[in-house]
């Protein structure tokens, strides 16, 4: 891999200055030495960026040591039993399926607004290179809940939810993106689904299993899992006590950097 250092800006009359690393994936590389090193994939086209990972607080479960908390056990009995995953190859998912793809825009579009995803952003994943897995959930067939997902068969039989998984081997895999039936959102589906992908991973004989990165109050519900470790810029660092208190502090710290 090859790391770049681009200065996004300096302390205020202090010699401290910001530098903002991201790496470039070369052949050859392992994509497990990318994450192991504090990296994660980009997912917005930036013609002007250098290299297609960046450097961030990301959190990671180590699968090794990994057991339900009463709060994992909580929130997975809700659909254990009930919803089902499987992971299809991204060469044998057709990811250009009109209800696909509007299932998934119009998640982020309610969920955190059109900006965050629009189409072009979808497809750059899709179509990237990295993103070699897409979990697939529906309901086993019994009912659940009374959202108009199970009013019918027909019904029943549509994904409820999608997930985009890097998969790189015994080493790990990263959970990048989840996308679900928001009848179901104040049921703590998301989190669910970072458990039951977890399980998953694990009984696959993986080590990690990489969530992304944890910023701000929305960064705190990763926490829930014990066995987290993330990522403080030198090495990967077990304390959740000191996560909880960086996710909590972020708009205090705001640098107000730019790169501009």
């Amino acid at each position: 891999m090859r790391i770049f250092y681009s200065e996004v800006g300096r302390g205020s009359g202090t010699f401290s200055f910001a530098y903002y690393p991201t790496a470039l994936l070369e052949p050859g590389d392992r994509l497990a030495d990318l994450y192991q090193a504090g990296f994660l994939p980009f997912s917005t086209l930036d013609h002007d960026r250098v290299g297609n990972f960046f450097m961030a607080r990301q959190v990671r479960i180590d699968l090794g040591r990994f057991e339900l908390s009463s709060e994992n056990r909580r929130v997975y009995e809700k659909f254990s039993g009930k919803l089902e995953g499987s992971d299809v190859p991204i060469a044998e998912f057709n990811t250009h399926d009109r209800d696909f793809v509007k299932f998934c825009l119009d998640y982020f579009t309610e969920r955190h607004g059109p900006e965050v995803m629009p189409e072009e952003r979808l497809r750059f994943m899709l179509d990237g290179g990295l993103l070699n897995k897409i979990s697939v959930y529906r309901f086993n067939g019994r009912p659940f809940g009374t959202a108009p997902l199970d009013k019918t068969r027909d019904k029943q039989d549509r994904p409820v939810a999608y997930v985009f998984l890097v998969d790189f081997g015994e080493s790990g895999a990263h959970f990048w993106y989840s996308f679900y039936d928001l009848a179901y959102v104040q049921q703590s589906l998301g989190l669910w689904l970072m458990t039951d992908v977890a399980l998953r991973m694990q009984r696959g004989g993986k080590q990690y299993l990489y969530l992304g990165t944890a910023f701000g109050e929305k960064g705190l519900y990763k926490t829930n899992f014990e066995q987290i470790e993330w990522w403080d810029g030198e090495c990967w660092n077990p304390s959740r006590d000191k996560l909880r208190k960086r996710c909590k502090t972020d708009d205090e710290r705001f640098l107000g950097l730019t790169n501009k």
